[in-house]
């Protein structure tokens, strides 16, 4: 929490702390304004005095009441808000930070791919050449038929593990 913060809420327990006080203090001074044989026997202006007195306390409980359910409702507010401030930072960090993540892992990863492709190339070239020496008909064509498989299977398998490497970034919990 921020220092503004922090003064926002003393503030608002200053202003809680306080109210309570006054409604202790009004009821001491209604007591102490009536004298004993007023309590015991008041007239009938003693009387309209204590309704008229006890229904000011009314009001002004109920006043207190709404101004501390308002604080405490603007107290709620300021922690709620506080609260999904920092949530909002803390996700736009992560998945900023996800997102760099991905995009240098896919670049490493099709570097990677591209070395093996690369070498598969040269492999393959190599047995080419060495497959146009073979003098034996037979011999070159089932060569040729085991290298023509060869190269068919490692590309699916560099296209399966590019789809496959993509789907990991959509995937969700």
């Amino acid at each position: 929490m921020t220092n503004q913060e922090n003064n926002q809420l003393a503030n608002i327990s200053a202003i809680t702390g306080k109210l309570t006080n006054e409604s202790q203090f009004a009821s001491t001074l209604l007591e102490q304004n009536m004298g004993f044989l007023a309590r015991v026997m008041p007239s009938k202006v003693d009387k309209k005095i204590r309704d008229f007195q006890l229904q000011q306390l009314d009001l002004e409980a109920e006043s207190r009441y709404d101004q501390l359910r308002m604080i405490k409702g603007f107290h709620s507010e300021i922690i709620r808000e506080t609260i999904n401030a920092i949530l909002i930072k803390g996700k736009g960090h992560i998945r900023a930070q996800t997102g760099l993540d991905s995009i240098q892992k896919m670049n490493e990863f099709e570097g990677k791919m591209d070395t093996l492709v690369e070498a598969f190339n040269a492999k393959m070239d190599r047995a080419w050449e060495s497959l146009m020496t073979m003098k034996l008909p037979q011999m070159r064509a089932h060569n040729e038929a085991r290298l023509l498989k060869a190269m068919e299977n490692f590309f699916e398998s560099v296209e399966l593990l590019s789809e496959r490497y993509k789907n990991t970034s959509k995937e969700r919990f």
